[in-house]
């Protein structure tokens, strides 16, 4: 089945301590979307940090980009990310 294929292919990732953090934010509400400034705030981290990470996820095909909207931290328009469908489930 599928499904047990996709489970059996993401125990094979293994995600940077940051990766994780990020990860484990965004899973406790897989239909958010997130600007990186929101992200940086809500870690504690710098911009740069997380803009860093999302791209690794994103590369990894673990988040997607999803259209420009306003930060909700900063007000700024900006390309947001989200978890794709099948790793919210993770």
């Amino acid at each position: 089945m599928v499904r047990d294929t996709s489970i059996q292919a993401y125990a094979l990732v293994h995600f940077t301590e940051q990766q994780e953090a990020i990860l484990s934010v965004m899973r406790e509400d897989p239909e958010r979307e997130w600007a990186i400034a929101d992200m940086a705030r809500h870690l504690g981290w710098d911009k740069s940090t997380v803009s860093g990470r999302f791209n690794e996820l994103k590369g990894l095909k673990v988040v997607e980009e999803t259209e420009k909207k306003p930060s909700l931290s900063t007000g700024i328009t900006s390309l947001h990310v989200k978890l794709r469908v099948q790793d919210s489930l993770w």
